[in-house]
């Protein structure tokens, strides 16, 4: 058995059949595949001592090297992390080819590579792409193999019409996070920001929806202010990294390069961890928006692996704690995880070329779940325009041949995209601002938009006695105002409290519209996680 040398390279820069080779033993014993050894010696009837006489006396362990090092040369020696779905799907179809092996022990081959990228996943070397290409009905007999449906030889057209059948059998399940799912995941990942950078790009494809090489790419000095409002940042995406984490001059398309506002709650995400920066850094503490920024924290990435604040994130890395998230804090259901990935295989397989069945943005699904997810909320809980969410997610932007792009990278433009995007509430305890004021006589106090305001009126104040005013102006129909004491002041006199309401005049054939940022507040005062009766 001759491979290469392994010695110097880490393991998730391995090759496929480095990576078996290196672990096959292990692997072996784990499962408990028997070695029918001719020695004789204690211990050794089912796990040989001698790794050279297991890898000879184990039939399944010679049988699965064998398909191993047959997968890998249709591989291009690409590294086990940066493997991806389609090259997998490519490479099993070359050997189909080659080989005219029956359907069975080609599911043989799947099974072989899904132990591997399994027992990879739970070592940190690689994501586990084969995790969800297989999912079991209920009312199925057998498991619907979507691995072995993309890389079979049926034509193009027939593999997409089975893929739509599935997806209608199916279509009553959801296709983006729930209010409960994503009010979830804010708080996982507000909890874990603080310990690890991987957090924040998280959070950063869940507020704007920023492809994964974009996200990992993004440094402090990144994030840039409105010059009309210095407290509100933008984030500018100008670069990319490889999946080793290498910096790229290109960006996927000309598109991409783009200004995205930072959503309300994002805003606060990215400065608790930025104070975690400063704070380990031993740099006085500063809020995030204070310009300018320390020269050398500027240039330091945002989303590092854990606390190395000089680490950029590999790829494999970001979509390990992804699925840690999903599968094991917010418990999203398998069949969820089946659903996205029938999705993706649709949109991608309507592509041309080598490349179809499984695009370039979405080789990690539960990155790929982030992203939609950011899709489906702009759509249903904001009023952005269609050129808007296009601009936004780096799309093309073209109308009668004309680039509508630079018209859109305008701050003001921008400005307006920022508010529609506030609109939206992912997770109530980010998204109120909570100002506590003590007003002075003459003095006038503004706040926009949002927020929870608490006046402080001090004994003296009401010894002093004097006029209070609060003049608030909604946007919007439904729009609620809330007046509340928090303490009783009748021992000192009373506060009389005058309210009045003024509707404002109705445009003649205007409809009444929809309050999205009231609506969604409604829908997170409890919500309420699905349950199997209620599905």
């Amino acid at each position: 058995m001759t491979e290469k040398n392994t010695a110097a390279k880490a393991p998730c820069d391995m090759e496929l059949s480095e990576y078996w080779i290196a672990h096959s033993s292990e692997i072996a014993n784990l499962r408990g595949w028997e070695c029918k050894c001719p020695y004789y010696c204690p211990g050794c009837l089912k796990a040989c001592k001698i790794e050279q006489a297991r890898s000879q006396f184990c039939p399944t362990l010679r049988t699965y090297t064998r398909y191993i090092r047959l997968v890998n040369k249709f591989i291009d020696d690409t590294p086990l992390c940066e493997i991806t779905l389609g090259n997998i799907r490519r490479a099993l179809k070359k050997v189909q080819e080659k080989k005219e092996w029956a359907d069975e022990t080609m599911r043989t081959v799947q099974s072989c590579l899904s132990i591997l990228f399994k027992f990879a996943s739970a070592h940190g070397d690689a994501y586990n792409i084969l995790r969800y290409t297989s999912y079991r009905e209920e009312t199925a007999n057998n498991p619907l193999d979507l691995l072995a449906l993309i890389s079979s030889r049926r034509p193009k057209d027939a593999i997409q019409a089975r893929l739509q059948d599935l997806k209608e059998q199916h279509i009553h399940l959801t296709r983006s996070l729930t209010i409960w799912q994503i009010e979830k995941l804010v708080q996982i990942l507000r909890a874990g920001i603080s310990e690890d950078g991987r957090y924040c790009a998280m959070a950063i494809m869940l507020y704007t929806g920023a492809r994964p090489a974009e996200v990992r790419a993004l440094r402090w000095m990144d994030l840039t202010a409105f010059l009309d409002h210095p407290d509100r940042l933008l984030m500018q995406l100008h670069r990319t990294l490889d999946r080793r984490g290498n910096p790229k001059d290109s960006m996927k398309t000309a598109n991409a390069y783009r200004s995205i506002p930072i959503h309300f709650e994002l805003l606060q995400l990215l400065n608790d961890r930025y104070q975690v920066v400063l704070k380990q850094m031993g740099k006085a503490a500063a809020p995030l928006t204070e310009r300018p920024m320390d020269a050398e924290v500027a240039k330091l990435p945002i989303c590092c692996f854990a606390n190395h604040f000089h680490r950029y994130c590999r790829d494999h890395e970001v979509a390990l704690l992804a699925e840690h998230v999903f599968s094991q804090q917010l418990r999203l259901p398998r069949r969820d995880m089946y659903v996205y990935m029938l999705e993706d295989l649709i949109e991608s397989g309507s592509k041309e070329g080598e490349n179809s069945g499984i695009s370039e943005q979405d080789q990690q699904l539960t990155l790929y779940v982030l992203r939609r997810n950011f899709w489906t909320w702009m759509e249903s809980s904001t009023r952005l325009t269609d050129y808007e969410k296009r601009f936004v997610m780096g799309h093309e932007m073209e109308l009668d041949g004309r680039n509508l792009r630079p018209e859109y990278n305008d701050m003001n433009r921008l400005w307006d995209i920022c508010k529609k995007m506030d609109r939206c509430v992912l997770s109530k305890d980010l998204h109120h601002q909570k100002i506590c004021v003590t007003p002075e006589m003459n003095e006038t106090i503004y706040m926009e938009d949002r927020g929870v305001l608490h006046i402080n009126i001090t004994k003296e104040m009401l010894m002093r006695g004097g006029t209070l005013s609060i003049n608030v102006t909604t946007s919007e129909v439904r729009d609620s105002v809330r007046l509340k004491s928090l303490s009783p002041v009748r021992q000192l006199g009373g506060l009389l409290v005058k309210a009045e309401t003024v509707s404002v005049p109705s445009l003649p054939n205007s409809g009444a519209g929809i309050n999205c940022e009231y609506e969604n507040w409604l829908a997170h005062q409890s919500p309420k996680r699905i349950t199997p009766e209620s599905e």
